[in-house]
């Protein structure tokens, strides 16, 4: 799909499982009781509908953007000029966008305004309407955010400017290493020349895949000398496995990620994964299926701790080529290794940090003195419009006055020559 393909696609199943939400019997209940929240925490997932729950309970809200910094959150926050140096999430630019790609990264965020202004959040204005009746506008829920907590940090991607309420907890969901069983523990040590990982994640599945793509990807794995586990689904499999590929139908990806034979992940793309392999310092090559993983795929690629590799462009040289290059270049190494060291090089560590905030918020009642003071203004007077609008006013002005001087000159320096 193009980006504009999957803007509107996605914008028409928002609403549609937002509604599914609010006649849910459960939740019917959940706002009917009398259950008392000090805050109430939203992923930020095209549900804005939602915000209604702030106003029932009487409640302060955070969002958690899943996918770290976009225009989901960044608007909300009133965070500044943001086309310029964040690609969109459905495009598959880095940060450091040409101006082409910055083009076109700013007239798909002016499409995708336009779209939702006029075709997205009527829909969930009637959801609000119907399930909240006496709230006030979708507006004054949406820009009232207490927090943004964002599941990213400097060490993954690129540093931006933010506000004050935009707080980076990426990482939050790491956690120690635990012990392999023993099955997979003795697998990875005995690979004297390392362990390669390849997980397609949870929604897109390995067993799911074209059998010629995965015909493709066994015989590169078949000529390595390293061993690999290949996280795969359907444990009744027909075809013949090479004698260095084991299949998984489950792994423990934090705890293989931590293994120290492991040398390289190949993954879908997901954020979560890739904060994983940050963590433990393993170099990635990112096969993107869907949404913002082409985008995250374009950052590590750009930032040169892993590369990319379209799925439909899964051939048996490319694909080998790829892997032989990253794990026998260092350079990808080195970068995903000093990426892990800024990564642990925190005065706290996220879930710590989250915990702080959320109880900050909950302390000072919502924390309304965070906001940017820029949720405040008007679009026009927001991109300086009025402003423009006077300067204009005035060097017309200006302009003006001097045309009508210099006629009313002349016409006195002609009567004074006929005097």
């Amino acid at each position: 799909m193009s980006g504009f393909q999957k803007e509107i696609t996605a914008s028409t199943f928002g609403p549609e499982l937002t509604r599914k939400v609010v006649t849910h019997p459960s939740f019917k209940t959940l706002i009917h009781s009398n259950e008392t929240f000090d805050l109430i925490i939203f992923e930020r997932f095209m549900n804005e509908a939602l915000f209604g729950l702030s106003h029932r309970f009487n409640a302060p809200y955070i969002v958690l953007s899943t996918i770290g910094y976009s225009r989901w959150t960044i608007e909300m926050a009133g965070n500044p000029g943001y086309t310029a140096y964040i690609p969109d999430l459905y495009l598959h630019y880095a940060s450091s966008m040409t101006l082409w790609q910055r083009f076109h990264n700013t007239f798909f965020d002016c499409f995708v305004k336009l779209y939702r202004h006029f075709v997205v959040l009527p829909k969930h204005r009637s959801i609000l309407r119907e399930t909240f009746p006496n709230a006030p506008s979708l507006e004054d829920l949406y820009y009232n955010a207490s927090l943004i907590f964002m599941n990213t940090h400097v060490s993954i991607k690129y540093a931006v400017p933010s506000v004050p309420n935009m707080i980076e907890i990426g990482g939050f969901h790491v956690s120690p290493p635990k012990p392999l069983s023993k099955g997979l523990k003795e697998y990875m040590d005995d690979a004297s020349d390392g362990v390669i990982y390849f997980s397609l994640g949870s929604i897109c599945q390995s067993k799911d895949m074209a059998p010629e793509t995965r015909d493709i990807i066994l015989r590169v794995f078949s000529k390595l000398k390293q061993k690999v586990v290949w996280k795969w689904e359907d444990q009744n499999s027909t075809f013949t496995l090479p004698p260095n590929v084991r299949f998984e139908k489950w792994v423990p990806q934090q705890d293989i990620l931590a293994h120290p034979n492991l040398k390289l992940f190949i993954t879908h793309g997901g954020l979560l994964s890739i904060i994983e392999a940050i963590y433990h310092g393993v170099p990635l090559l990112v096969i993107p299926i869907f949404a913002e993983q082409f985008m995250n795929a374009a950052d590590v690629e750009s930032l040169g701790y892993g590369l990319k590799l379209y799925y439909t462009h899964i051939t048996e040289e490319n694909f080998s080529y790829l892997i032989n290059e990253l794990l026998i270049n260092t350079r990808y190494k080195e970068n995903v290794k000093l990426r892990s060291k800024l990564f642990h090089d925190q005065e706290t560590k996220p879930i710590d940090r989250a915990l702080w905030w959320i109880e900050y918020v909950i302390r000072y009642k919502g924390a309304p003195h965070l906001k940017s003071v820029t949720l405040n203004l008007k679009w026009y007077q927001y991109f300086l419009l009025d402003v423009l609008a006077l300067a204009i006013i005035l060097i017309l002005f200006i302009v003006v006055l001097i045309v009508v001087c210099l006629k009313q000159f002349c016409k006195n320096r002609g009567k004074s020559k006929i005097d």
